[in-house]
């Protein structure tokens, strides 16, 4: 790669790669998806931007790429949903202001969440109070109403 001076896709990158290597055409298979794992993951590599007659994307060392284009985030690339029109139209939009006059009328079960929050309630300090009666006078370990001795302190309830 240090001899070879432009940028080249990953696939070509590959290619010259396992020729060096001498590997067979199932050891290239085998090793592919390594290889570009190795490849992401070394940090040697950047990306250049596109080829403009294939589309693939071109990598080269990073220590032969100018600053300017290490400093981008990759935001400088080409979108490439940018003419879709389907993503264009159902696009997020920022700008949207919503109006809480717009959503008074969906809140009309009010009166059933406060009857759900009473019932709630009462289930709960049911159990506040079976959890009352099943804790150990000596210990204040939880049992089971119908232990004569707590399996904790061992001392009879």
């Amino acid at each position: 790669m240090e001899s070879k001076r432009k940028p080249k896709s990953i696939g070509k990158l590959a290619k010259e790669v396992f020729e060096l290597k001498g590997l067979t055409s199932s050891e290239i298979q085998s090793s592919m998806s390594q290889f570009e794992m190795d490849f992401m993951l070394s940090g040697y590599f950047i990306c250049c931007g596109e080829d403009p007659k294939t589309g693939e994307k071109l990598w080269d060392l990073k220590n032969r790429q100018p600053f300017s284009l290490l400093d981008k985030d990759g935001n400088s690339l080409d979108d490439p949903y940018g003419d879709d029109e389907e993503v264009k139209a159902n696009e997020l939009k920022d700008d949207v202001q919503y109006d809480q006059n717009d959503y008074d009328d969906l809140d009309d079960d009010s009166d059933d969440n406060e009857e759900t929050k009473d019932e709630i309630e009462e289930e709960l300090d049911m159990f506040a109070e079976i959890d009352d009666k099943i804790k150990c006078p000596h210990c204040g370990a939880k049992i089971s109403p119908d232990v004569d001795i707590c399996p904790i302190c061992e001392k009879d309830v």
